[in-house]
């Protein structure tokens, strides 16, 4: 009697021990799959990005300010596919802060461009045809072309733009504009 007591005891301990098991076992694999959802999300977020080549001024002939502000970017390497229309470029002055979102692809003249200041537009300078429309893909290289606040840019004024794509991480450029600006198309940055 005693024995067949204690093989039911141990059995039972068998069963509740597979049931703790099952269970552990269940719990880790959903935190694994967290943990691997979260480190690509982190990892995408920071990897997602532009990368700027090069930042000119358009105007000056006239009144020696910057009327508008051409910025060339890339997809950074490693990055996803920066969206536009969730892109907004933030343009700081010491005065003045403007922020312009994403209008789409310029009709074939600039005059499309001409009296807005909260808006952006996009050039693509070199498509790579693997992104979509209104994406930077790995291989484009887009003119990000927008004006300067209602009251211009002048003469050793300090300049700071930020391009923030809604996931993936911000462009900052800061560049002080030069003492005298008496060509069309000057070069700001780098």
């Amino acid at each position: 009697m005693m024995g067949v007591g204690t093989l039911i005891i141990f059995i039972s301990m068998i069963l509740v021990a597979a049931v703790a098991s099952s269970v552990l076992i269940a719990t880790s694999s959903r935190y694994q799959q967290s943990a691997l959802s979260t480190a690509s999300s982190a990892s995408a977020g920071v990897s997602t990005g532009l990368e700027a080549l090069s930042v000119h001024g358009i105007g000056g002939l006239e009144d020696s300010n910057i009327d508008s502000f051409e910025v060339i970017v890339r997809a950074r390497a490693g990055s996803d596919n920066v969206n536009l229309n969730t892109t907004l470029i933030i343009l700081e002055t010491s005065t003045k802060s403007q922020r312009m979102a994403y209008r789409g692809e310029p009709e074939a003249d600039d005059s499309t461009l001409a009296s807005s200041t909260a808006e952006f537009l996009a050039y693509y300078l070199q498509s790579s045809g693997e992104g979509s429309i209104n994406h930077v893909g790995r291989s484009d290289l887009v003119k990000l072309k927008f004006n300067a606040p209602a009251e211009k840019v002048g003469e050793g004024k300090k300049v700071r733009i930020r391009v923030m794509p809604r996931f993936g991480s911000t462009l900052s450029l800061e560049f002080t504009t030069p003492d005298f600006i008496f060509e069309e198309r000057i070069a700001l940055w780098p």
